[in-house]
């Protein structure tokens, strides 16, 4: 099994394979066009994990300054529980720290506790709350974050007690 990282040349004849893991895995799919429209921004980023032309696992996400934003992860049901998901994560970190960016950003929805866990089990930390984020059905998402950076988990800690009171 292989990454693969999806460019210009190479993303038409993944994209089809993307969207069929797409459809199983949530429950607002994106569209080929809105794909393909994310695509056409200088800071989107899609790379999958599969081998012989095949898709397992895919993720996409956007990097503006030294914050990466992670916008859908996702295995083929048939494929879960195999650590490929887990190996999409380690590669955006060791990117993370090759391109000096300093925290990973994601939105998911409250009821799917199985992502949750995967997000902690990887480091990151709930953050707060976006009230009506998702639609068909409504519901509110959990911002959770990586630091990767002392001085921003140091501060977050800190931030955190004070609110607790």
């Amino acid at each position: 099994m292989e990454l693969i990282v999806l460019d210009s040349e190479n993303l038409l004849s993944y994209l089809g394979k993307i969207l069929k893991i797409e459809l199983l895995s949530f429950k607002t799919p994106w569209s080929l066009s809105a794909y393909i429209e994310q695509m056409e921004l200088p800071f989107s980023h899609i790379w999958c994990f599969g081998e012989d032309q095949e898709v397992y696992s895919y993720c996409l996400f956007v990097t503006v300054l030294d914050e990466l934003h992670l916008l859908k992860i996702a295995t083929h049901p048939l494929m879960r529980r195999r650590g490929m998901a887990s190996i999409l994560m380690k590669e955006m970190l060791s990117y993370c720290l090759s391109n000096d960016i300093n925290r990973i950003d994601l939105e998911v929805r409250f009821s799917n506790k199985e992502a949750i866990m995967f997000y902690e089990k990887h480091g990151f930390l709930r953050v707060g709350i976006r009230k009506g984020y998702y639609t068909k059905p409504k519901e509110d998402a959990l911002l959770m974050t990586l630091f990767l950076n002392e001085k921003d988990v140091l501060n977050f800690d800190r931030i955190k007690r004070v609110k607790e009171g």
